[in-house]
C-alpha cells in the first residue's frame, strides 16, 4: 500500500509540473500578440492680442537739454555755470554804420540792430518733439494670413502723434530688432511751448490700440 501511495503522489507531482509548464507556455504565446491604434488630437485656440504699456509716464526735461533744444543749433552759445541756460553771443559786433538804422526823437537816439539773425534766434522753434522709445509692446496669436495694425490717439493738446511700428509682428515672442519684424514700439508727439501752463507743465492722455484683421 505504501509503495502505491508514493507512486500516486509522484504521478500527481509530475502532472502538476507538466500542467504548470503548459500554462507558462500558453502565457508566453499570448504575450507575443499586440494591438495598436493612432489617435488624432486637434486643439483649437482662440485669437489673442495682449498689449503691454506704461499707464503713467513722467518726463522731467533736463535744463541744459531744454536750452539746447530751444537753441536749435544756433552757434556761439555757452552753457551757464548752473547748467540752466545758454549765453548766445551774436556772430558780429553791433556797429552802427548805416544811418538808416538810427532815428532821433527829441533827445532820444535809437539804433536798430538784428539780434534774431545775428545770434541765430530766428531758428528757435515753437514746438518740441518727443520720442519715447520702447514704451509699448504686443504679443498676438492670430489666424494664418491675419495681420496687426497699431494706432495712437489723444484727448489733449499734443500734436503730430506717431507710433512705430504701425504693423507690429504677430508673434508670442517679443522682439525689438528695428528690422521690420518688431512688436516692441515707440510713441512720438509734439508739444507747443505756447501751451505750457504757469507751473511749466503740460499733459495729455494717449491711447494705443492694436487690432488684428484678415
Amino acid at each position: 500500500m505504501k509503495i502505491e501511495v508514493r507512486k500516486s503522489i509522484r504521478a500527481m507531482a509530475k502532472a502538476g509540473v507538466l500542467a504548470g509548464s503548459l500554462v507558462g507556455l500558453g502565457m508566453l504565446g499570448q504575450g507575443a500578440n499586440a494591438a495598436s491604434g493612432e489617435v488624432d488630437v486637434e486643439i483649437n485656440f482662440p485669437s489673442l492680442v495682449i498689449l503691454y504699456y506704461y499707464d503713467d509716464i513722467n518726463i522731467a526735461v533736463n535744463s541744459s537739454d531744454f536750452a539746447e533744444a530751444l537753441n536749435n543749433g544756433a552757434t556761439g552759445c555757452v552753457a551757464s555755470p548752473d547748467g540752466n541756460g545758454l549765453s548766445c553771443a551774436a556772430g558780429s559786433a553791433f556797429d552802427v554804420l548805416d544811418t538808416d538804422s538810427a532815428s532821433i526823437s527829441g533827445t532820444t537816439l535809437t539804433y536798430t540792430a538784428d539780434i534774431q539773425t545775428e545770434a541765430g534766434a530766428t531758428s528757435v522753434p515753437n514746438d518740441l518733439s518727443f520720442v519715447l522709445r520702447n514704451v509699448w509692446a504686443v504679443r498676438a496669436l492670430v489666424p494664418s494670413g491675419a495681420s496687426l495694425s497699431a494706432s495712437v490717439t489723444n484727448t489733449g493738446d499734443f500734436t503730430n502723434l506717431g507710433i512705430t511700428p504701425t504693423t507690429p509682428a504677430a508673434s508670442m515672442t517679443l522682439s525689438n530688432t528695428n528690422g521690420g519684424n518688431d512688436n516692441v514700439g515707440d510713441l512720438s508727439f509734439d508739444v507747443s511751448l505756447n501751451d505750457l501752463a504757469n507751473d511749466l507743465s503740460i499733459s495729455d492722455t494717449l491711447e494705443v490700440t492694436v487690432v488684428s484683421s484678415l
